[in-house]
């Protein structure tokens, strides 16, 4: 087999991490995210489109308390089942590292557990993916505590960034509103659901004698 050197590259991730949040699409600042969120394409969805920006509020408050406190580490950040590859014997490879970056670690989880917060009922998808995560991932106990607010970031960073599609001509905006209401039910179902997933990751964490 030929050897490959190793290439030298620049020092530099080309995604920027989720608290970042108006960094998610190029063409879209924090102005123009709030312009298009209060204008009047979205009047037929107002009450979502409140609550998002209710929500979203909220948690860049909590995220700023995070800075300096959370562990970080590349992942991958769109680890859903559309993107592994499997056989018989189990897990054979990931596709589609786009969305990798420098991050949080915790936001790995977080990213993973916000696609099965639309199901029918979440908890059953969240407490498997999580007990096979757990055996060969680690947290810290503020990681745990964070991981609701860091779920809640990434549904909040899609609404950002389609926005930042439909402002680039890369999409129509229709794209986000057929959406706004399924991403409020989700983060309305993780906000009341709180205290049972924060107890349910601790619990297999320590059953696996990682805290």
């Amino acid at each position: 087999m030929a050897r490959i050197d190793r290439a030298e590259l620049p020092a530099i991730c080309p995604n920027f991490p989720y608290w970042d949040i108006y960094e998610v699409h190029k063409a879209v600042t924090k102005d123009t995210f709030y312009e298009i969120l209060k204008s009047n394409e979205f009047d037929p969805w107002r009450d979502s489109a409140n609550y998002v920006e209710n929500d979203l509020t909220e948690v860049m408050e909590k995220v700023a308390t995070y800075q300096g406190e959370l562990p970080w580490s590349f992942i991958h950040g769109d680890l859903h089942y559309d993107n592994i590859l499997v056989d018989d014997d189990g897990v054979t490879g990931l596709l589609d590292f786009e969305f990798s970056s420098y991050d949080w670690r915790a936001m790995e989880l977080a990213i993973c557990l916000s696609k099965y917060c639309s199901e029918d009922d979440p908890y059953p998808y969240f407490e498997r993916f999580v007990d096979g995560f757990a055996v060969c991932a680690d947290l810290t106990p503020i990681e745990i505590e964070s991981m609701c607010t860091l779920i809640r970031l990434r549904i909040l960073s899609n609404v950002v960034y389609f926005v930042g599609r439909a402002l680039a001509g890369e999409d129509q905006l229709s794209t986000l509103t057929c959406r706004i209401d399924n991403y409020c039910q989700r983060l309305r179902w993780i906000k009341s659901n709180e205290e049972a997933i924060v107890s349910l990751i601790k619990e297999k964490f320590a059953a696996n004698g990682k805290l």
